[in-house]
């Protein structure tokens, strides 16, 4: 979870105490939310099999913009 970089010291301290304090009311997997069904909260994409995938040409980026965007990917690999 992140929180702004402009909220004031103490403000942050209450809202992570308060988040900790509460950690069991989010679901951090689709089994935590009982009651729902798992078709429900799965995503599924519709596209038809005799489609080949197309490609597009890479893009180039300026070297800097390259750094970011491989840190960006990189990142939500991890994640």
């Amino acid at each position: 979870m992140q929180i702004g970089k402009n909220i004031p010291q103490d403000i942050e301290q209450s809202l992570i105490s308060f988040l900790k304090c509460r950690m069991s009311t989010f679901a951090w997997k689709h089994e935590d939310m009982n009651g729902i069904s798992r078709n429900v909260i799965t995503q599924k994409l519709g596209f038809d099999k005799s489609f080949n995938p197309s490609s597009k040409k890479r893009r180039k980026f300026a070297l800097e913009r390259n750094i970011i965007i491989q840190e960006e990917v990189d990142r939500l690999v991890k994640s």
